[in-house]
């Protein structure tokens, strides 16, 4: 049809008239020649790379193989954010997702899953990443990877993230343990990155296509992936909830993981195999974890500030006060505090120019006004603050300051003037007066002289008196 308008208007312009009875019959072209792939062909990619962005990437666009062969479990580990596709009920009544942080060890298909139930209106944060890491380091059965593959969501974008990764991948090299994190958030740093909104290059993705087409189905509340086309269990009514408060929804998602590692894979990289099963073959020859103390993980990431540390070694962040006996000494000056997300507020950790931790304040404690504990904590500081002074002073040399004063002066004196250009006189008088020799002034007595002086008038007119009254 329209390459039927098309010939017309070829045909007109090459001179042929409107009402040239040939006109219709050289511009009807058959259906079957346009439909041919050797003509359709170009225009057909053409017009699916401009107006499907990822019908192209999926059906299209042109991929290499990789192999997971030689990969030991933790070598390689993906992360990435998943909705859950059935609903629940917040604590508050209302209806929503639970959300989960996910890694995946690429040796195993292993997934260590942590969920989040989030308030109205918020979505997984860096924290929940965070303690999600924490928890996988800190498990025997997983460890620290030696790879880390991040996904493009915002829990992994630029900024607070992006220094988090280079944080994580500082200390696990501080503890003898290198890793190397993709971060696909970012190009700084040499740090690689991988194309967004491409699901097909993650193998993390066919894994929660897995549990949305196979798991999840199981479970009640289910809705489907796709949020247009709601499942429900009876036409014209909203779809229900899972049953139960939040622990029972964090539970259901525990099993549903935990199902999903046990159960043997049909196809794919490794089938017949269970990922527990596979993990299980690794154990027995010999593979061991690193693991990562979870408290001191929990101290490592956080917001940065700098406060003056005020009397007693104490600063105040955000209406709390903090000390440590080591900022006794340091009073009047400013420090780094890194606030630790991961905690609930009552700890602080100091840091040096490096980014290196000097040592953990806790939060100050307030005693009752009747409390004698109070008076021994004064005491105790006092004992320490003093102790110290005392040590810092046997290192010092004793100076005199006057005498080094007058050295310093001795040693740069004034420059020596050169002789006056003229003198100047304000009046002949004045010149005059000037020229002659003072006047010795009158001698004063001294002290004792005028002390005797005053006693001598004082008796003569103590006895005046005493006369006057005999006669």
């Amino acid at each position: 049809m329209f390459m039927e308008h098309f010939c017309r208007d070829l045909a007109l312009s090459a001179g042929l008239e409107a009402a040239d009875p040939r006109l219709n019959m050289i511009c009807r072209v058959p259906k079957n020649y346009i439909s041919k792939p050797s003509r359709t062909r170009t225009s057909k990619l053409v017009h699916k790379k401009r107006t499907d962005a990822g019908g192209y990437a999926s059906d299209i666009e042109p991929r290499i193989r990789r192999t997971r062969d030689g990969l030991l479990p933790m070598d390689m580990v993906s992360a990435d954010v998943r909705h859950c596709d059935f609903l629940a009920r917040r604590q508050d009544g209302s209806i929503t997702t639970a959300k989960m942080v996910a890694f995946q060890d690429q040796a195993t298909n292993r997934l260590f899953v942590r969920s989040f139930i989030c308030p109205k209106g918020e979505a997984i944060r860096r924290e929940h990443v965070l303690a999600t890491m924490r928890d996988m380091f800190a498990d025997p059965s997983w460890g620290v990877p030696k790879h880390l593959y991040f996904d493009n969501g915002g829990e992994f974008q630029t900024g607070a993230a992006t220094d988090d990764l280079a944080r994580l991948a500082a200390l696990i090299r501080d503890v003898g343990h290198d890793i190397l994190i993709d971060d696909v958030s970012s190009l700084e740093g040499g740090i690689q990155r991988s194309l967004p909104y491409n699901p097909q290059s993650k193998v993390i993705e066919g894994v929660f296509s897995n549990i949305t087409r196979t798991i999840e189905p199981m479970l009640p509340g289910f809705v489907g992936g796709d949020r247009m086309k709601k499942k429900v269990e009876n036409q014209g009514k909203a779809p229900a909830p899972m049953p139960g408060n939040e622990a029972a929804v964090h539970e259901a998602i525990r099993n549903e993981i935990e199902f999903y590692n046990a159960a043997p894979q049909q196809k794919g990289y490794m089938p017949g195999f269970s990922p527990n099963t596979k993990m299980a073959e690794f154990i027995q020859h010999g593979w061991k974890a690193i693991t990562f103390n979870p408290d001191e993980f929990s101290l490592a990431f956080g917001p940065e500030v700098t406060r003056l540390i005020q009397t007693g070694g104490v600063v105040s962040i955000n209406n709390r006060r903090f000390r440590h006996d080591d900022m006794m000494l340091r009073v009047g000056e400013k420090m780094r505090f890194r606030l630790p997300l991961l905690e609930n507020g009552t700890r602080i950790v100091a840091l040096d120019d490096h980014d290196r931790p000097l040592f953990v304040a806790l939060e100050e404690r307030a005693f009752h006004m009747l409390d004698r504990a109070g008076a021994s904590e004064q005491a105790r500081q006092s004992k320490v603050l003093n102790k110290a002074i005392r040590s810092d002073a046997a290192g010092l040399e004793k100076i005199d300051l006057t005498a080094e004063m007058a050295r310093y002066a001795t040693d740069n004196p004034a420059p020596r003037p050169a002789a006056p250009e003229a003198k100047v006189t304000i009046s002949p008088v004045l010149k005059e007066a000037a020229r002659q020799r003072l006047p010795e002034a009158p001698a004063r007595p001294s002290d004792s002289e005028e002390f005797h002086r005053t006693q001598d008038e004082a008796f003569k007119k103590l006895n005046a008196a005493l006369m006057r009254r005999r006669a």
